[in-house]
């Protein structure tokens, strides 16, 4: 794949392929923060509190992997694999850890359960910080990152209406559940993820251009990257 010139805007067709690995991953981040806590509670019977004491682990544990992974895709000397590598290496950890995720075995408790979520999230991390950080690097015009980001968002969007409508579609409409259980909303989701995630990540990896850096990133310690955000009133607002 050739370098994209600065100048040179994307295409409709790029920017389609480029937004569509957002769809799967908000998708799959619905039934995880609304279904997923019923299902082990009503399937195998985890206290409230326990899958709660989960899912604060594993979250915190993200605050953490979250800028290592960013870190480490920045750090990443392979040409212009740089992002895409690391998006191909988090799908199959994401896929199969969602699947484990979304069907616990006979005997599954909070272990299980913690170790799913951070190998999920793991997963999802190393294909999110680096496809975010991919958007950025395709045009250093300012209109043009802004049309990139819109058709990531929009993506996005659409990815929260798919966890909404799929269940309605597959459980209620075709299979005729009159009240689908959240185990098999959140199941009917996870599947659509685990089918759709490697597809869009091809199609992204095979039809957006990959730019590669002209010169070596400025790194700047910890300290002045916080001294720079503290400075920032809305970004203080924010938090």
């Amino acid at each position: 794949m050739a370098n994209l010139p600065k100048a040179t805007p994307l295409g409709t067709g790029s920017l389609l392929a480029y937004a569509l690995p957002s769809i799967a991953l908000q998708a799959m981040m619905v039934p995880l923060l609304l279904t997923l806590p019923a299902l082990y509670a009503q399937e195998v019977g985890l206290a409230v509190a326990s899958i709660s004491l989960a899912l604060i682990i594993a979250r915190s544990l993200e605050a953490i992997s979250d800028p290592i992974i960013g870190a480490l895709s920045d750090r990443t000397r392979a040409g212009p694999w740089q992002r895409a590598g690391w998006m191909v290496a988090g799908t199959p950890i994401a896929v199969l850890s969602g699947i484990a995720l979304l069907h616990p075995g006979p005997g599954a408790g909070t272990l299980y359960l913690l170790v799913c979520l951070i190998l999920f999230y793991g997963g999802w991390t190393m294909v999110y910080i680096p496809y975010q950080s991919w958007g950025v690097e395709l045009s250093d015009d300012f209109a043009e990152r802004s049309r990139v980001a819109a058709f990531r968002e929009a993506g996005s969007f659409l990815g929260y209406l798919a966890s909404a409508f799929i269940p309605l579609v597959a459980l209620m409409i075709i299979l005729g559940q009159s009240a689908p259980t959240f185990a098999a909303q959140a199941r009917a989701v996870g599947w659509f993820f685990t089918f759709s995630l490697p597809l869009f990540v091809f199609l992204c990896v095979k039809y957006v251009p990959r730019a590669r850096p002209t010169a070596e990133p400025t790194h700047i310690s910890w300290s002045r990257m916080f001294e720079v955000l503290g400075r920032n009133k809305p970004f203080r607002v924010l938090l």
